[in-house]
């Protein structure tokens, strides 16, 4: 839906996290509310660090199974990565 957002992100094995849903519809996900408390507790360090260490994270939960199934994890990702964009300088998705 929302081809144009995307953030790049080490450690997930793609290129870029492509944002493929409606920001509003994200933020209802349970996925949501577990990563924006994340983010927001560490958004006082560099957006590239946040980006690196959030990643860094979700990679390992992933490399560990803690998301059951590959679409559990692609849902994760995206709601992570909403919150990253949400994180950096106030981008407003709200349109």
């Amino acid at each position: 839906m929302n081809n144009n957002l995307a953030i790049k992100m080490p450690f997930v094995g793609v290129q870029e996290v492509e944002i493929h849903y409606s920001p509003k519809l994200i933020r209802n996900r349970i996925s949501y509310q577990f990563w924006k408390p994340i983010v927001e507790n560490m958004s006082w360090m560099p957006f590239h660090k946040l980006v690196h260490s959030t990643s860094l994270m979700w990679s390992q939960m992933d490399d560990h199974h803690k998301f059951n199934t590959m679409k559990q994890a692609g849902f994760e990702l995206e709601s992570l990565a909403l919150c990253l964009l949400e994180a950096k300088k106030n981008f407003n998705l709200d349109k």
